[in-house]
């Protein structure tokens, strides 16, 4: 288990995980990880909760141990239960991080009519504003919250097709002013 010297610490990557990790004040250039979370929020009670253990036997952090995790799946059980006020997809800005709202509204900004984008990696990244070599996993990221499809990879030589989705569709209506004689 953990003892009294080591620190536990929160990191978040750009797609929204965040992990738990242990450092060593000792090995100041090592750190270990010790637990994923999609939660940020779990995330920091998780390691709030093994900086505040101080001595104790072994059998009550390993019962304490079990109860973080025991209570993390009911507030998830509670979560999953209430129901979800619209059924959009989620692109509320603080859902996603600037580069993924940058490469989402370059995206947008070159859709067809039917929401399909034809670019290569180098184009969609200087249209974004980011650099190439974030472009893969901000896309990535963009694919598991569902708001874009990659529908077919790109290469040096071809380029990619995307469908943005969770983007409002227009519609044409006809609309009669005067009366129908």
């Amino acid at each position: 288990m953990a003892s009294k010297k080591h620190e536990f610490k929160t990191a978040t990557f750009e797609d929204g995980t965040c992990v738990v990790l242990r450092a060593d004040p000792d090995q100041v250039h090592f750190m270990e990880l010790i637990a994923t979370f999609h939660d940020i929020a779990r995330a920091r009670d998780y390691a709030k909760f093994e900086n505040s253990q101080s001595g104790g036997n072994e059998e009550q952090r390993e019962e304490a141990q079990a109860e973080v995790p025991a209570q993390a799946a009911a507030k998830q059980a509670a979560a999953r239960k209430e129901p979800a006020p619209e059924a959009k997809p989620k692109n509320l800005a603080g859902d996603i991080s600037e580069r993924q709202q940058a490469v989402l509204d370059a995206l947008r900004s070159m859709m067809d009519k039917k929401n399909h984008v034809e670019v290569r990696s180098a184009e969609l990244a200087q249209a974004a504003y980011i650099p190439l070599g974030s472009l893969h996993s901000v896309l990535a990221s963009l694919e598991k919250k569902n708001l874009i499809r990659t529908e077919h990879q790109g290469s040096a030589k071809f380029r990619a097709i995307f469908e943005v989705l969770g983007t409002p569709r227009k519609s044409a209506r006809l609309v009669t002013t005067g009366a129908a004689a």
